[in-house]
């Protein structure tokens, strides 16, 4: 169940797959004011976007059998004030300039410090 909260520090929706380090991103953003939600696919995350409002959307690269450069575009397109950060396990410039020219605000690799 997607929770309709808000706090006056932002909210954040985590699209990613990886369970463990989901909810450990989420936990130290909750710690830090923030209001946090969790999906693990694409059409998830935009029946979430559609629900609320948030600031701040960080995709996973690593999403199993979804195209996240399309859902990046998306949320792109539907949510022009939303930033968005890749992030991802490997260090790939290709997919970087990728993930930017498609709209993302900021590319980090994993292990997020």
């Amino acid at each position: 169940m997607v929770s309709k909260e808000y706090t006056t520090r932002g909210n954040v929706l985590i699209v990613s797959d990886d369970h463990e380090a989901s909810i450990t991103l989420a936990n130290l953003l909750r710690n830090s004011g923030y209001f946090c939600n969790l999906t693990t696919c694409a059409n998830d995350a935009l029946s979430v976007l559609s629900a609320l409002a948030y600031d701040v959307v960080i995709i996973d690269l690593a999403l199993t059998g979804e195209n996240c450069n399309e859902l990046l575009k998306t949320v792109r397109a539907k949510y022009p004030q939303t930033a968005i950060i890749m992030i991802a396990s490997k260090d790939s410039i290709n997919s970087a300039v990728v993930a930017m020219e498609s709209g993302a605000n900021d590319y980090v690799i994993k292990p997020l410090d």
